[in-house]
């Protein structure tokens, strides 16, 4: 992040919107996963959530936002989540630090046959 001209990692003065020492690319690298799981985020449990009339709130989805960036930043390495109507999501780590979001709709049906 760059104030004033001068970068808050590493204290150079920059020129342009970016500095290339490692904390920064580091710092722009971890900003974009985040940017990306929540558009996942947002494709997953918003835009499809309503075509397969799954409800999730919006405070849900802010819990599943911040796990997220929680993720991006090492500080976790999986979130899960069971919200009411059968819906679960689980955020997590991969092996190559990728954040990899899974949403699960639970169904079942009975049938019991008496004698």
């Amino acid at each position: 992040m760059i104030k004033n001209g001068i970068c808050e990692f590493c204290g150079q003065a920059v020129l342009k919107d970016e500095c290339d020492c490692p904390a920064a690319k580091q710092e722009a690298k971890t900003l974009k996963k985040i940017e990306e799981a929540n558009e996942s985020i947002d494709m997953l449990f918003v835009k499809e959530a309503k075509q397969l009339d799954l409800k999730i709130s919006a405070r849900e989805i802010a819990l599943l936002k911040s796990s997220a960036e929680l993720l991006a930043n090492g500080l976790i390495k999986s979130a899960a989540f069971d919200f009411f109507g059968g819906v679960k999501a689980k955020l997590a780590l991969d092996a190559a630090d990728n954040i990899k979001i899974t949403r699960t709709k639970s169904t079942s049906d009975t049938q019991t046959i008496k004698d």
